[in-house]
C-alpha cells in the first residue's frame, strides 16, 4: 500500500483500552500498534472519540504521509466536532443533538417568516416565547421525551423516558429546545455527581474538587459554557451546592408554584413539599425569564415585575452554625458574606447580624423530617422499587470493588434504616417549626438572609463521606419552605467559586432575584485577575464588563469629580473586539493578528489614567490654564506596555495644577471628593486615580509619585498604591517634563482595591524589566524581618493620631503571629515656566493680588508651591541635607538588606479638610523622604476608624525587592480585609 497526499489512514492507537498496572510486560508486543508507524515516517495525530461503557477512552491514529501533518489535524479537529474530543467534565449522558439542530432550523424558519411581514407560522407568533431558540439541558430525574431517566441506578440502564415533564413542556412552549440529559449521584442522595452506571463529573475549576450534586451534571456543563440553562432540582441543597462549587447562579423556586410530575424517584406528596425545581444559570439577568417560565401560569404569584428598592430592604447574616460535626467556615467564604454585606450596606439597606441558635440543629431538623415523610426505602429504590437489595452484602462487596452501587447512596441507604424514636422525631419537628415561625417573622415580605451556601468551597472528591453533615448548611432551609439564590460572589485565592445563599419567605423570589442582580453588579468588585480568567474562558464578556464600569464611572462621578475626559465608545469597541478573540479562539482556531488571548494578563481589564502621564487623544494638561484642551498625541510607554497586555483605557482623571499640591483641584476642573467623606481631601496628586477606584468606577488607575503621590491619595481613599522601583519604570512624555536629576525620585505605579492585582500590575508596568524584581519568587513571611516607626520627630509635624498608631502595631502584632522577627527600631525648572506652559514665566506678586479677591487662574497652593521654590537656600545648606539624606539612606539599606521591611505610617492624620492644606504641608514628609531614599514602597489599607475614615499604612523595602513589599500587602489583606466599600450616604 502506498500512500498519497491527499489520504489518511484510521488506525487502532491500541488494541485494548483497559490495560492493568501490572499487565504491561505480558501485552508489550502491543505498542507495535504506533511504533510501526515512526518506522515508516508517518504524520500521526491520535484523536480522542469518547469513552467506552465502563468510561474508560476510546482514540484513534489518523495518519498521513510524512509532511502532510495538515491533513491529519484537520481530519482531527472534525472528528472533535463529531465525537466531542477529550470528556474534560463527563457532564452529559444522553442527547439530542441533530433534533435539536433540526428544532433550531424551524425556529430560524419562523423567525424569517415573521419578520417578512407574514402571519406566526402554527399561528404561535415568535415575541410570544420568551426562550426563543435557547437551548437547555436537562438532569436525569426530570423527564425529558426519548432521553435517559435513569438517576444513575444500575437498576434503571438503558430506560428513556416517554413524555416530558411538565416544567420541560413550559420550556419547550416558551421556545427553548432541549439538548441534553446530565449526570446525577446515584437516586440523587449524595452531594457528589457520581454513579456505577455513567461515572464521576468534573468540577471545570478543578477536577479533583466535586462539582457537588445532584444537579452537578448541569452545573458543570452550564459552568464550562456548554448550555445557557441547566434545569436543577433541590431537596436539600441539590441547585445550590453545585451551582456554589461551579459558581453560577442557581434558584429554588417557591416550591408550591412548581409542577414535579413524573419524577424520578417518584416522591410521596409530604416529600415533595420540600422539593422544588430551578434555573442554574451563568447570570442573574436569566434568572426571572426562566422563573416565569418554569411556573407558568402561576408567574404572577411571584411578584417578579414588582420593582424593588434595595435600599429599602432589611439584611440580616450569619457566617455559620453552632454544630461541632461540622466544617468551620473558612475565611474566604466568611470574607465572601462581609463583603456581601458591606455591599448591601453601601446602598443604603439596613443590614444587621442574627443569631438563630436553633439553626444548630439544622442537620437533625432536615434528617428527621426526611423520616417523617416515610417516602419509600433507599433499598426499594436502588431495584427501580422491584424489590429490594441486600444492604450487608452490598456493603461488603463495596469492599471488595464489586458492588453496583455508589457508597454514597449504600450510606444514605443505612441511615434509611436506623432506628429514630417517634419522641425524638416529633421533638426535632418542634425545633424545626419554631426556628421558621422565628425567620418567618424576623424575613417578613421585605427582607433577606444572607448565610453561607457552604463552609467551604473545596472540597475534595474522595471527601463527602465524612463532610457530610455540611450539607446542612442548605438542607435545612428546604424544611423551612423558603425561597433561595445561591450567587457567586467571585474566586477565592486558589481559583475556586465563592457563593452565598440569599433567602428569603416563600413567594418573594423576587426578592431574592433582585439581591442576585445587585451582587453580580458586584463584578466591579472583583479583582482583576479573577475578571481575566472569567473572560478567557468566556464566563464573561469584556463588553459587559466595560459598559458596567462605565455606567458606574457615570453614576458617580457627579459625586467625586474625578473624570475629566473620556473615550467610553472606543473602549466598548475595543472589549468587542476582545470577546471577538476570545470565541475565535475557544473554537480551537488560531489567534486573530497572531496575538494570543492567553499572552495577555490584563486581557479585557479597563483602567484609567492621570493627567500628567499621555493616553492618545485624551487631555494633557495636568490641571494649569495655560494647557486648556491639549491632548496627547501618543501613548506613554507604560500605556502601550497596559494595551499591549490586553487592557483598555477608559478615561483619563483629575491632578492638582502641575502635580504639585497633596489635595486634587484646580482652576480647570475643580475639586476632586474623597468617596468617604467630601469635606476630606482625596490627596494628590493621584487623587483623580485614587477616588475613583475607591468608588469603584476603574479596576485600576496610573499613579506616579515623586513624594507621596499615590501612597497618600491611597491612604486617603482606602486602596493598594504601589511605588515601583524606580529605575525600571519608563516616565517618557510626561508632563510637566522634570529634569533628569529630578526623575530620579519619581516613579509610577498602580492604584488598586485587591491587593492580589499589585503583582500582575507591575510586570506589566516594568515590561521587560520585571525578572529584576523577583516577584514570581515565593516569600517565607515567618523569616522576613519586620522594623516599624510610629512618627518623625519634627515640631513641625502633626502629631499620629491613636487610631493610626494602633494601625502599625495591629500591623507588628500580626506580622509577629506568623513568625516574623519584629523590632521598633533636593534643583528643578522654576515653577513660574511651568505655569505658562514654558511659554515664559508668571508674576508672583501679581497672582497673590489676583488670588486676595478670587481673579487668579491659578490655585493657592500651586503659587505657595512656587514661591518655596524661589526661597534661595545657601549652598553649605544644601550639601549639608544632601549629607544626611546620603547617611540616612546608608543607614537604611543597612538595616533592611533583602529580608526586611519597615512598617510607617503613611500619613499621621486620615482627617485633613479640603481647606488645611497648606497647614500641614509638612506631613508630606511621611512618604516624601521615601522617594529621596530610593525605596520601594506599598501604602496598605487596614480597615477604616471610628469616623469610618480609611487607616493605612506604609510597606517600605529597598530597591529591587518590590516582591517583599507585595506579599506583605497580600498578608495584610488577609488579616484586615483591604478596602472597604465608601457608603452610599457619603456619595451623596
Amino acid at each position: 500500500m502506498s500512500f498519497r497526499d491527499d489520504g489518511v489512514l484510521l488506525f487502532p492507537d491500541h488494541p485494548d483500552s483497559e490495560v492493568k498496572l501490572n499487565a504491561t510486560l505480558f501485552n508489550f508486543k502491543n505498542c507495535v500498534y504506533t511504533a510501526v508507524f515512526n518506522c515508516l515516517s508517518m504524520a500521526v495525530t491520535q484523536v480522542p472519540l469518547g469513552l467506552n461503557t465502563r468510561r474508560l477512552p476510546l482514540g484513534v491514529q489518523v495518519i498521513a504521509k510524512g509532511f502532510n501533518d495538515h491533513l491529519t489535524i484537520a481530519v482531527a479537529e472534525e472528528l472533535e466536532r463529531h465525537f466531542g474530543g477529550w470528556p474534560h467534565i463527563n457532564a452529559v449522558i444522553d442527547e439530542r443533538y441533530e433534533l435539536a439542530v433540526e428544532e433550531a432550523k424551524e425556529v430560524d424558519k419562523r423567525v424569517t417568516h415573521e419578520l417578512q411581514g407574514n402571519d406566526p407560522l402554527n399561528g404561535v407568533s415568535i415575541h410570544s416565547q420568551p426562550l426563543l431558540g435557547i437551548p437547555f439541558a436537562g438532569k436525569d430525574s426530570i423527564p425529558i421525551k426519548g432521553l435517559f431517566q435513569t438517576t444513575g441506578c444500575p437498576a434503571r440502564k438503558g430506560i428513556k423516558a416517554t413524555e416530558d415533564a411538565i416544567v420541560v413542556k413550559h420550556l419547550r412552549d416558551a421556545g427553548a429546545i432541549p439538548v441534553c440529559m446530565t449526570n446525577v449521584p446515584e437516586l440523587l442522595m449524595w452531594w457528589n455527581a457520581y454513579n456505577k452506571l455513567y461515572g464521576q463529573t468534573y468540577n471545570p475549576y478543578d477536577k479533583s474538587v466535586i462539582p457537588s450534586g445532584s444537579s452537578g451534571g448541569s452545573a458543570s456543563l452550564v459552568s464550562s459554557a456548554g448550555a445557557p440553562l441547566g434545569i436543577g432540582s433541590d431537596l436539600a441543597g441539590s441547585i445550590r451546592m453545585p451551582s456554589f462549587f461551579c459558581g453560577l447562579f442557581g434558584h429554588c423556586i417557591t416550591h408550591e408554584l412548581i409542577p414535579k410530575d413524573n419524577h424520578w424517584p417518584p416522591y410521596n406528596e409530604e416529600t415533595k413539599k420540600l422539593l422544588t425545581y430551578g434555573p442554574i444559570v451563568r447570570y442573574a439577568s436569566d434568572l426571572k425569564p426562566m422563573v416565569k417560565v418554569f411556573v407558568g401560569k402561576n408567574a404572577s404569584q411571584l411578584k417578579l415585575d414588582e420593582s424593588i428598592d434595595l435600599t429599602q430592604i432589611k439584611v440580616y447574616y450569619m457566617y455559620e452554625m453552632d454544630d461541632p460535626f461540622i466544617t468551620r467556615v473558612t475565611p474566604d467564604v466568611r470574607k465572601g458574606i462581609t463583603d456581601c454585606v458591606h455591599h448591601m450596606k453601601s446602598l443604603g439597606a439596613t443590614v444587621q447580624e442574627v443569631n438563630l441558635d436553633k439553626l444548630k440543629h439544622s442537620w437533625s431538623i432536615w434528617t428527621l423530617t426526611m423520616k417523617a415523610m416515610n417516602d419509600t426505602p433507599m433499598t426499594e429504590e436502588m431495584t427501580n422499587r422491584n424489590g429490594s437489595i441486600n444492604l450487608f452484602a452490598e456493603l461488603f462487596k463495596t469492599l471488595c470493588g464489586g458492588s453496583d452501587h455508589t457508597l454514597g447512596a449504600l450510606a444514605y441507604a443505612v441511615w434509611g434504616k436506623l432506628y429514630t424514636s417517634e419522641r425524638e422525631i416529633q421533638e426535632y419537628l418542634r425545633i424545626r417549626d419554631e426556628l421558621k415561625t422565628e425567620l418567618t417573622q424576623l424575613l417578613g415580605n421585605d427582607g433577606i438572609f444572607l448565610f453561607p451556601s457552604h463552609p467551604e468551597s473545596c472540597v475534595k472528591l474522595n471527601a463527602t463521606l465524612f463532610n457530610l453533615h455540611n450539607i446542612s448548611y442548605t438542607a435545612v432551609f428546604n424544611s423551612l419552605n423558603k425561597t433561595i439564590t445561591q450567587v457567586p460572589i467571585g474566586l477565592n485565592s486558589r481559583g475556586l467559586p465563592l457563593g452565598v445563599q440569599v433567602i428569603a419567605n416563600a413567594f418573594n423570589d423576587h426578592l431574592t432575584i433582585a439581591v442576585a442582580e445587585e451582587l453580580e453588579r458586584r463584578l466591579l468588585l472583583e479583582p482583576a485577575i479573577n475578571l481575566v480568567k472569567h473572560i478567557k474562558t468566556g464566563r464573561l464578556k469584556c463588553e459587559d464588563l466595560v459598559k458596567a464600569y462605565v455606567d458606574r464611572i457615570k453614576t458617580v462621578q457627579p459625586h467625586i469629580n474625578a473624570v475629566i475626559d473620556e473615550r467610553y465608545e472606543l473602549a466598548v469597541e475595543e472589549a468587542k473586539e476582545v470577546d471577538k478573540r476570545v470565541t475565535h479562539e475557544l473554537q480551537g482556531n488560531e489567534p486573530l493578528n497572531g496575538v494570543s488571548i492567553h499572552s495577555q494578563p490584563l486581557l479585557g481589564i479597563p483602567f484609567v489614567g492621570k493627567d500628567c502621564i499621555p493616553i492618545k487623544g485624551l487631555l494633557q494638561t495636568t490641571g494649569c490654564p495655560a494647557r486648556k484642551g491639549i491632548k496627547a498625541t501618543e501613548d506613554a510607554t507604560v500605556v502601550k506596555y497596559l494595551r499591549d497586555a490586553g487592557a483598555i483605557p477608559l478615561a483619563v482623571t483629575n491632578v492638582p495644577e502641575l502635580l504639585l499640591s497633596w489635595n486634587t483641584y484646580n482652576k480647570l476642573y475643580g475639586q476632586t471628593y474623597n468617596p468617604y467623606d467630601k469635606s476630606i481631601i482625596p490627596a494628590g496628586s493621584s487623587g483623580g486615580c485614587a477616588s475613583l477606584v475607591s468608588s469603584a468606577g476603574a479596576i485600576m488607575g496610573i499613579g506616579s509619585d515623586i513624594g507621596g503621590s499615590i501612597r497618600i491619595p491611597s491612604f486617603f481613599c482606602g486602596l493598594f498604591g504601589h511605588c515601583i522601583t524606580h529605575e525600571l519604570i519608563p516616565k517618557d512624555n510626561h508632563w510637566p517634563p522634570f529634569p533628569e536629576e529630578m526623575m530620579k525620585y519619581y516613579t509610577y505605579g498602580p492604584i488598586v482595591r485587591f491587593a492580589t492585582d499589585l503583582k500582575p500590575m507591575v510586570k506589566v508596568f516594568v515590561g521587560k524589566n520585571a525578572s529584576q524584581l523577583k516577584l514570581d519568587e515565593s516569600i517565607d513571611l515567618t523569616q522576613i524581618k519586620v522594623y516599624y516607626m510610629y512618627e518623625m520627630d519634627d515640631p513641625f509635624i502633626t502629631r499620629v493620631t491613636p487610631d493610626v498608631r494602633k494601625g502599625i502595631t495591629d500591623c507588628v502584632e500580626h506580622m509577629k503571629s506568623l513568625g516574623a522577627t519584629v523590632q521598633e527600631a533636593i534643583k528643578n525648572t522654576p515653577m513660574t515656566e511651568d505655569m505658562t506652559n514654558r511659554n515664559g514665566s508668571k508674576s508672583l506678586f501679581i497672582e497673590f493680588c489676583k488670588t486676595l479677591y478670587g481673579g487668579s487662574d491659578h490655585t493657592i497652593t500651586a503659587l505657595v508651591m512656587a514661591v518655596a521654590m524661589r526661597l534661595s537656600i545657601s549652598e553649605q545648606e544644601s550639601q549639608e541635607y544632601l549629607k544626611i539624606r546620603d547617611e540616612l539612606k546608608a543607614e537604611l539599606n543597612e538595616l533592611l538588606g533583602n529580608d526586611s521591611i519597615l512598617l510607617f505610617p503613611t500619613h499621621p492624620d486620615n482627617c485633613v479638610k479640603l481647606n488645611a492644606t497648606i497647614i500641614n504641608i509638612k506631613n508630606t514628609s511621611y512618604t516624601m523622604v521615601f522617594n529621596m531614599l530610593d525605596m520601594t514602597i506599598t501604602q496598605v489599607p487596614i480597615g477604616l476608624n471610628s469616623r469610618g475614615l480609611p487607616l493605612g499604612v506604609q510597606v517600605i523595602a529597598n530597591a529591587f525587592n518590590d516582591h517583599l513589599t507585595i506579599a506583605v500587602a497580600e498578608e495584610l489583606e488577609r488579616r484586615f480585609g483591604g478596602w472597604v466599600p465608601a457608603t452610599k450616604v457619603q456619595y451623596e
